[in-house]
């Protein structure tokens, strides 16, 4: 428990005494999101992403890959990852996700957004997983016009995101998440992150992360969790990336 109300405490005070304004950014599993929980933002049409990532994992091992975002059409969003994880058998693991934007603020009160992934372990039984989610959120703080530095504004999410595995066998389960975000002025993003855990294994997932905006194509991340993809560990780990944003906006906004 303390250790979870200092990572949250990091978080804050980072949020704090940084400023910027960030972009839809990707999450370690590839949609739009905080770490491992979705959001209900994605790309405006035309605008995407691409992630180049280092996870640090239990037992030394290592996780490293490249993931993407794009914005394909107004409220759609298409993404997908690659990743290969450095332990006995060197796991690959390769995904494919859609999100649709359903309503947005300020348009609607409530901004929510549904999805779908798929994805593939390529190991001594090829696991294969789906994964599958609603998020609802609300601007919790909006932006103050005429200020310069500080929050712009904080969004609470709340959201259901279920998970089937299938490796010989089938077990699926859909667990509550909910997640906090940041967004500052000048390019920084700080996002909070709980899910519970997966079929009473291991722990409930806690994330933190910061993202900066070093110019409007380049930035960075970096952050703390205990997650590999659904389940929880016992300690959380480092992870970094670097980002790059590409493509050129057509038609309406989608956030």
């Amino acid at each position: 428990m303390l250790n979870k109300v200092y990572i949250a405490a990091i978080g804050l005070v980072l949020a704090l005494v940084v400023c910027g304004a960030a972009a839809a950014s990707s999450s370690l599993e590839g949609p739009t999101g905080i770490v491992n929980a979705p959001n209900t933002v994605v790309p405006d049409p035309g605008m995407g992403e691409l992630v180049l990532g280092w996870q640090s994992l239990p037992e030394s091992d290592k996780r490293y890959g490249v993931r993407a975002v794009y914005g394909i059409a107004p409220k759609w969003e298409i993404g997908g990852l690659w990743s290969k994880i450095k332990d006995t058998e060197d796991l690959k693991l390769w995904g494919a996700n859609v999100k649709y934007q359903v309503m947005r603020e300020p348009e609607k009160q409530f901004g929510l957004a549904l999805g779908l992934a798929y994805g593939k372990i390529k190991n001594s039984t090829d696991e294969k997983w789906t994964r599958y989610y609603a998020v609802l959120s609300k601007k919790l703080s909006m932006a103050q016009e005429g200020k310069e530095s500080g929050i712009g504004e904080i969004t609470g999410l709340i959201g259901i995101v279920g998970d089937k595995v299938q490796d010989g066998t089938s077990e699926s389960e859909a667990n509550l998440m909910l997640g906090l975000e940041a967004v500052m002025r000048g390019g920084t993003y700080v996002g909070l992150e709980w899910r519970d855990k997966w079929k009473d294994a291991g722990k409930s997932i806690f994330s933190v992360v910061v993202r900066h905006k070093v110019n409007p194509q380049i930035g960075v991340e970096v952050g703390v969790t205990n997650s590999l993809a659904f389940v929880g560990e016992d300690k959380r780990k480092v992870f970094v990336g670097v980002s790059y944003a590409f493509g050129a906006p057509k038609g309406e906004e989608a956030y």
